[in-house]
């Protein structure tokens, strides 16, 4: 079996997204609730601002197929270097004595009384007058 390079799965990835990324309602809503659900995962963070860091991360293509809003360049690296100082300071701290496992950790992703048909974009049905 032929391994791929990693400039050829970049080169995918891009013309993938290029051919197929478009705004449309579901993808809005997707968008919306991909960020809502982030932004609960922090609750102490200012809604505004976790908002906007958010976008700050996300690229150009992903922003416009969500209906996002492009965040200003200084956000952008105020942002990538806030993240580069946690990943010092991260670096810099004694190894864990014990794993903090994810499988271990409750969830918040959906709350407690979501509902799987609830869940994702909604289908559009399929045109059948042709």
């Amino acid at each position: 079996m032929e391994r791929e390079s990693y400039a050829e799965l970049e080169s995918y990835n891009e013309d993938y997204e290029r051919e197929r990324f478009r705004r449309t309602d579901a993808t809005e809503r997707v968008g919306r609730a991909t960020r809502d659900m982030f932004l609960a995962w922090f609750p102490a963070v200012p809604r505004r601002f976790g908002v906007q860091a958010i976008y700050a991360l996300m690229d150009d293509r992903l922003l416009d197929a969500f209906g996002f809003p492009r965040p200003p360049r200084a956000l952008r690296a105020a942002v990538e270097s806030a993240l580069r100082a946690r990943a010092r300071v991260v670096a810099s701290l004694p190894a864990r004595r014990r794993p903090r496992l994810r499988t271990r950790r409750s969830t918040r992703t959906y709350g407690r009384e979501w509902q799987l048909e609830a869940l994702g974009p909604e289908l559009e049905a399929p045109d059948r007058s042709a």
